[in-house]
């Protein structure tokens, strides 16, 4: 959340995706562009001017330690270095955040003015003991780094549905509180790229899709100023030119590439669908060329469903060995690099499922 060697005016503004028209919004954007900062600024004016409260949410309790005390002082320290509020004081005290009026330093404790709670720091792992809590007063909840840069420690498991349930504890279905998923571009392969069917904008760009009978914004961050100074950087020199500097400040995903990514031709023919993780994919093949395509397009007629897991056998879904000839023929055509998918998310997911058949 620093702002040393990049000037203020380079950082991240949120101002422009407050007034969006989703309950949830999503923001991808450089390493150090100062999303989480200036979320940060946000919620202590929005407490400031409205007495409105957030939640800093985070996956694990772990990550929240480190938040608050990391390596770069307490988790105000910079909005206090650069004086955003001068006439408030701002603590943390345990999961709580705090904020009372300046008082001369000669005035004793007892005569100033009391601290108050305006946030909470929040562990999604522990969502469920939460429900307890007096919340009423929270508008914002923001989700930083809800894309892992690793996966150890791993996503939750069913983690979409973990934060449905948290927002909805803090909300009470009084449509009061906006979710907002702060990340760095590090894993295009997610939990909620996948479960909620997203595609990123253009770079640079903010666009909504429609969601159910709601919608999601997302903003893809990206600042040419920005840019510029961090290039200057120490670290920005050093790693110019590199895999890193692409990920950390081109905000280049690290998986986001085009290998095996194909259009079905309109030769191809559908042959049957598979289903992971309650997840249907259309595998088609052109019997001329002998490629295989991977999507998400299903015909609408009936057509044979299969899985390669006992949990999503379903009425009409049968259960194949993996030494079925289908699945001997689809492994064969991915391991020869004959099978093309219609996207990145469809091509890292589906590979994950054929690790069943072997394939690693």
């Amino acid at each position: 959340m620093g702002n040393v060697g990049i000037p203020k005016s380079a950082r991240y503004d949120p101002s422009g995706l407050l007034g969006s028209p989703s309950p949830v919004n999503i923001i991808v954007g450089a390493r150090s562009l100062g999303k989480t900062y200036g979320f940060t600024k946000r919620a202590v004016r929005n407490w400031i001017e409205k007495k409105e409260e957030w939640i800093y949410l985070r996956r694990y309790d772990t990550e929240l330690k480190d938040s608050k005390t990391g390596d770069t002082g307490s988790f105000f320290s910079q909005i206090e270095s650069n004086q955003e509020f001068p006439e408030w004081e701002l603590r943390t005290l345990g999961n709580l955040m705090q904020i009372r009026k300046t008082s001369p330093e000669e005035v004793p404790d007892k005569e100033k003015p009391k601290w108050q709670t305006f946030g909470y720091f929040l562990a999604l792992s522990k969502a469920q003991s939460y429900k307890g809590l007096n919340l009423a007063k929270v508008s914002m909840i923001v989700f930083d780094e809800f894309i892992l840069e690793r996966r150890v420690p791993p996503y939750l498991q069913g983690e979409p549905d973990r934060l449905m349930n948290l927002w909805e504890t803090v909300d009470r279905r009084n449509d009061r509180v906006k979710v907002f998923m702060l990340a760095n571009a590090a894993d295009i392969v997610n939990p909620y790229f996948t479960q909620w069917g997203l595609q990123l904008p253009t770079k640079g760009k903010t666009k909504t899709y429609k969601y159910r009978g709601s919608s999601i914004t997302i903003q893809y961050a990206d600042d040419a100023e920005f840019r510029k100074y961090s290039k200057a950087t120490n670290i920005g020199a050093f790693t110019s030119g590199s895999s890193y500097e692409q990920y950390a400040l081109e905000n280049s995903f690290l998986n986001n590439t085009t290998e095996l990514i194909g259009d079905k031709p309109s030769t191809a023919h559908f042959h049957y669908s598979l289903v992971f993780n309650n997840i249907e994919y259309g595998v088609w093949i052109d019997y001329k060329r002998g490629d295989f395509y991977v999507n998400r397009k299903i015909p609408d007629q009936e057509h044979p469903t299969f899985t390669l897991i006992r949990d999503d056998i379903r009425p009409n879904i049968l259960m194949l060995e993996r030494i079925n000839p289908l699945m001997r023929a689809l492994k064969r055509a991915i391991m020869e690099g004959y099978t093309y998918f219609d996207s990145v998310q469809t091509r890292s997911n589906f590979l994950v499922g054929m690790e069943l058949l072997g394939i690693r």
